[in-house]
């Protein structure tokens, strides 16, 4: 079989041509793998940097109720809330643990479109920082108070009491009172050493409300 001069250029340009293609293609690859490479990379960087400052900003939750060897409260290991209640012919008052606060209101003389008694205050929370020792800085809806009993006062008014001693042995105490015949909770915050509590000496509350519309009948 011969083969003429043409038919050789053209097998030779032919090995050129795919020898040309398979090199920029393996390029490409490369190209492609050092920037997917580089993108996780960066994607890793920023998901550890978004972890840490997840972690920084997580609050532990204290529970009161576990002592280490020292006698100071432990980080809780599950969240065990506990709903107590004060109430009068006009409203009934739901406390929780987790806090010590109100977690809902019950308005007794007063039902929705639904005919249902109306309900407030179950999408709020009030907070505020505290300093727990060890450059701990926790805040006061993140706390788990060990349960406190309803007692009722010589005029009638039923009062209930959360304590909690914090890892650094202080005390902070939320008291409530409900009078027969109000409507309004008198809550008193009262502090063993609020000069170590509290920063500067300045109690600042945070109050996350969730307000709707409400239609009485």
């Amino acid at each position: 079989m011969k083969t003429d001069k043409n038919t050789v250029i053209g097998f030779v340009l032919l090995a050129i041509l795919f020898f040309v293609y398979f090199w920029y293609t393996s390029k490409q690859q490369n190209e492609i793998a050092a920037y997917k490479k580089r993108f996780d990379d960066s994607v890793a960087v920023v998901k550890a940097n978004a972890e840490k400052a997840a972690a920084l900003n997580t609050v532990a939750l204290i529970d009161s109720t576990k002592k280490d060897a020292t006698g100071n409260a432990v980080v809780a290991d599950t969240l065990k809330e506990q709903i107590a209640i004060l109430e009068n012919d006009l409203i009934k008052v739901e406390f929780t643990n987790k806090g010590g606060q109100v977690a809902r209101v019950t308005l007794k003389k007063y039902t929705n479109s639904k005919k249902e008694l109306v309900q407030l205050g179950d999408s709020s929370s009030l907070s505020y920082a505290v300093n727990a020792g060890n450059n701990q800085t926790v805040q006061i809806n993140q706390v788990i108070f060990p349960v406190s009993n309803v007692s009722t006062d010589q005029n009638g008014g039923q009062k209930i009491e959360y304590a909690w001693t914090a890892p650094n042995g202080k005390t902070i105490k939320h008291q409530f009172t409900l009078s027969k015949g109000k409507y309004n909770v008198d809550w008193n915050i009262v502090m063993d050493g609020a000069d170590q509590l509290l920063t500067n000496n300045q109690l600042n509350v945070l109050w996350d409300a969730h307000s709707y519309g409400l239609q009485f009948w």
